[in-house]
């Protein structure tokens, strides 16, 4: 089996080119895994016109598929599967060894996902970001999830968490079996996301937006929706302007415009919440401090040029934005959201490698404020060196790339 091709069958409504947070990091992975002996295929649906049926990118095969009318939501995600489990089976008659991974699980998958184990076909599934719903306290409410849940669950070879603590909030919910869990930081490619190599780069990476070399600069990286957390930084922005007259907020993300922000109810929520955010910077003592920037294809620039970033989100997973800006020697600012590693874990150790936040205006507004005061060469540099150090020890790009061959290769041999 070591030596046999493992061909990995990740199921998702939506694909390249557009790339929600975790299919983001899927899609980066691609080159690193096909090296390692494992193909990947994505199984998705056609949501532009003009894309075509058979694709390869980043060294992912791509299958666009048209799918039946009766099939919407939570049927359409299994008949996806039931289509990757098609080309999986095929796989195996030619002496392959095949892994699923869907996107979401849903009770729908369940009697495809026993069929393939019976089949010698591996199913992994990755879970990167903390529940939404609340932990039922009942004791009848809460046994009651978890046999649901166990019935769900029961056929999935892996459950891959990207941290500690999505593993400890998701075995409160369901009833995993120790030899289903494993845990699989992010990785981070350390040669893309990197300090910036003197003085002199950083001038004139700012000169080319415009900015002067002696600015304070705060960066936040992330789509702008509520659960990010921008306005945090919005209505805190005013107090930092206050002893950091020239200070600048770029804020670089996405304003909607995703096909995955058309979603029924999103839509009009994201919409209103864009136009309190402009409304917030209308009434800032200096808009035009705060820069709405887009998206941008590679943020590393970004990261190299700032002084300080700024991650106020309120639920997450482990978000590669943090371990990006760690990498690039960025002092980095990140609240206590849902799901957030504790202290010593993921993230290293709060106060030397990054510092923990509430979601308090206030408190942010007091500590950007202080960290813009220090000088380049104390305490923010510092941090900035031992994030760096954090990140090559522990989410090196390679080491984690070997660790999810690995996962593929025993998935893909168990039954």
């Amino acid at each position: 089996m070591k030596d046999t091709p493992v061909h990995l069958f990740l199921t998702t409504e939506l694909f390249h080119p557009d790339l929600p947070g975790g299919l983001m990091r899927f899609f980066r992975y691609g080159p690193g895994l096909k090296e390692r002996g494992v193909t990947p295929h994505v199984i998705t649906l056609r949501h532009r016109p003009e894309l075509r049926d058979e694709d390869e990118a980043n060294g992912i095969l791509i299958h666009r598929l048209d799918p039946p009318d009766s099939a919407p939501g939570e049927l359409q995600r299994a008949w996806l599967l039931r289509q990757a489990l098609r080309r999986a089976r095929e796989v195996r008659r030619q002496e392959g060894a095949a892994v699923l991974q869907p996107g979401i699980l849903s009770h729908t998958m369940t009697p495809s996902l026993a069929g393939a184990r019976m089949r010698g076909i591996g199913c992994v599934h990755n879970i990167s970001i903390a529940p939404e719903t609340a932990l039922k306290t009942g004791g009848i409410a809460r046994l009651r999830q978890r046999l649901r849940m166990g019935w769900m669950c029961a056929p999935v070879s892996r459950f891959v968490f990207l941290s500690h603590q999505l593993r400890r909030q998701y075995q409160q919910r369901w009833p995993l079996r120790a030899a289903q869990i494993q845990v699989i930081p992010n990785g981070v490619d350390l040669g893309r996301f990197h300090p910036s190599a003197d003085a002199a780069e950083r001038a004139e990476l700012r000169a080319r937006h415009g900015l002067g070399g002696g600015q304070k600069i705060a960066l936040f990286v992330g789509g702008i929706m509520a659960r990010k957390g921008v306005d945090i930084l919005l209505r805190a922005w005013d107090q930092v302007l206050a002893e950091h007259p020239d200070a600048v907020l770029l804020v670089l993300g996405s304003r909607g415009g995703r096909v995955s922000h058309e979603r029924a109810g999103f839509k009009d929520e994201l919409a209103e919440y864009l136009r309190q955010m402009d409304e917030l910077r209308a009434r800032c003592a200096a808009p035009e401090s705060i820069r709405f920037l887009g998206e941008a294809a590679n943020p590393a620039p970004y990261y190299r040029m700032a002084d300080v970033f700024a991650f106020p989100s309120r639920r997450e997973g482990l978000p590669n934005v943090v371990l990006e800006a760690m990498a690039s020697a960025l002092p980095c600012l990140v609240a206590r959201f849902d799901g957030m590693p504790q202290n010593g874990e993921e993230f290293g150790h709060a106060d030397r490698h990054f510092h923990a936040l509430s979601h308090e205006p206030g408190e942010w507004a007091a500590r950007l404020a202080r960290i813009l005061r220090d000088d380049q060469d104390g305490p923010r540099r510092k941090m900035g060196a031992l994030a760096r150090e954090w990140i090559e020890s522990h989410h090196n790009l390679p080491t984690i790339l070997d660790q999810w061959s690995r996962l593929y290769r025993e998935a893909a041999g168990q039954r």
